[in-house]
């Protein structure tokens, strides 16, 4: 291996050995079964270690971001996969099978629009955060990580690190209230 091979490769490990549940975690979000989603992690590890050669940077960061798009790529296909699948109902089931076998919990395709769309505006408030209030919220509240994990993967003081938060909810907040108040006018 070169050395920058095994520069990120090193990084990998460190950052699979410093936060082991961040993939599962992550492909949770896309899949709702958590031992599917223990499964989808440890496949998006080892699809890593097969290509991390095809890393060009050992930057920490980019090492992140590049495991982070195996794992949303692996969740995304087992989902298209499970999507595929066939009922398993013959045809000539009474209609009572069908009712049984098909979902109701899904939400209208109304509701799923307005859903996007939410999370849609969200993204765009986020991404107008300045830069570092925005590495602060995402990793605090979107990653899920603790103050001190955060401080570390920044390389700032916890107190700055609970400092930011609060200025980038306090700004999403006032953004949140202008962009509803503007609505219902």
């Amino acid at each position: 291996m070169e050395a920058s091979e095994l520069n990120a490769h090193d990084r990998l490990i460190a950052m699979i050995t410093r936060e082991p549940q961040r993939l599962m975690r992550r492909i949770g979000r896309l899949i709702s079964d958590d031992f599917v989603a223990e499964d989808l992690a440890q496949e998006s590890l080892v699809r890593a270690l097969r290509n991390i050669t095809s890393v060009r940077q050992s930057d920490e960061g980019v090492v992140c971001k590049w495991l982070d798009r195996i794992a949303h790529n692996v969740a995304i296909n087992y989902a298209r996969d499970q999507g595929r699948q066939p009922l398993g109902v013959s045809l000539d089931a009474p209609n009572a099978v069908y009712s049984e076998t098909i979902s109701t919990n899904e939400p209208e395709p109304a509701a799923m629009l307005v859903q996007a769309e939410v999370q849609h505006e969200l993204l765009d408030l986020i991404r107008a955060l300045p830069a570092e209030f925005r590495a602060v919220f995402l990793l605090r509240d979107v990653e899920g990580l603790s103050t001190a994990a955060t401080a570390q993967a920044l390389a700032i003081d916890e107190g700055l690190v609970k400092w930011r938060l609060h200025k980038a909810r306090k700004r999403l907040r006032a953004q949140l209230q202008l962009d509803l108040a503007a609505r219902s006018d």
